[in-house]
């Protein structure tokens, strides 16, 4: 795991252009929905003396309110967000996948990742689709019963089936904390799988699927310890960010910080993950 570490974190420096690039796909999907919320709001600020309060700088209430008492039309940021969302989603798959290529080569540069990303993104989509495929099976195995079992909400009926809140929540932590540790195998798998097929192996399902039973008490230690450094990072970001709430320039920056952290942190999770592809060269 410590190998792991070291090549996620070395793969920050090594692809810091294609993270520059991922990152920049992010900026100019943030810059596409809020230039549709600003002008969503231009109509509403005209309703409502919101105006002024937000010139001393961002404050969430506000926004609050004006959504639920100047009609602020987030339903048509929400429809274009339908549109723009898999298109993102088809985007990132061919970027990310394009820097897997290149670790799994050993190669760099924003070039190489985007012709990579071209030239294997039929098989690249569908080892994704499989593995969204198999993200829903585990929610549906594991949340359904649950659900099913407890009578969904209200919370009053929920308690009615367990003895006491405290075995309810014990459960559903239990759930939660299952359902994690699954998506870190089925997205080391994915990981796994497009980096052995741009670098040429075949059967790389069932390649992908040893690795991570021969690996898997690696994978699923580094996916905890990259889940809570995330945790502590954009916390403590979201805590600067909160206190620099009436700096609106202030407040965008950190808000992007967050963004990238996010960024360098899926970097360095796939980077210590197609080191252990790279062991069976």
């Amino acid at each position: 795991m410590i190998a792991m570490l070291r090549h996620g974190t070395g793969a920050l420096w090594r692809h810091k252009w294609e993270l520059i690039m991922i990152y920049l796909l992010h900026l100019l999907f943030g810059i596409v929905v809020g230039g549709k919320l600003r002008a969503a709001m231009t109509t509403a600020l005209d309703q409502s003396i919101a105006g002024r309060e937000l010139a001393s700088g961002y404050d969430s209430d506000v926004m609050a309110d004006m959504m639920r008492h100047h009609s602020l039309d987030v339903g048509g940021v929400a429809q274009s967000s339908l549109v723009l969302i898999p298109i993102f989603v088809l985007l990132s798959i061919w970027l990310y996948g394009g820097l897997t290529a290149n670790m799994a080569t050993a190669q760099r540069g924003v070039y190489a990742m985007v012709t990579k990303g071209c030239r294997h993104y039929p098989r690249l989509l569908m080892v994704s689709l499989c593995s969204l495929a198999l993200c829903l099976l585990i929610g549906a195995v594991l949340w359904v019963p649950f659900l099913l079992l407890s009578g969904m909400p209200p919370l009053t009926a929920v308690l009615e089936t367990y003895h006491s809140e405290k075995q309810f929540f014990l459960t559903t932590a239990a759930i939660i904390a299952l359902t994690y540790l699954c998506y870190i195998l089925v997205s080391s798998w994915a990981i796994l799988a497009k980096a052995l097929l741009t670098s040429g192996h075949r059967g790389y399902y069932k390649k992908a699927a040893l690795l991570v039973s021969t690996y898997l008490w690696q994978l699923l230690f580094y996916g905890i310890i990259m889940a809570a450094l995330l945790a502590v990072l954009v916390w403590l970001l979201s805590l600067l960010r909160n206190t620099a709430a009436e700096h609106t320039v202030i407040y965008i920056l950190l808000g992007q910080c967050i963004v990238i952290t996010l960024c360098k942190l899926r970097v360095c999770y796939i980077g210590g993950v197609v080191s252990l592809a790279n062991r069976t060269r």
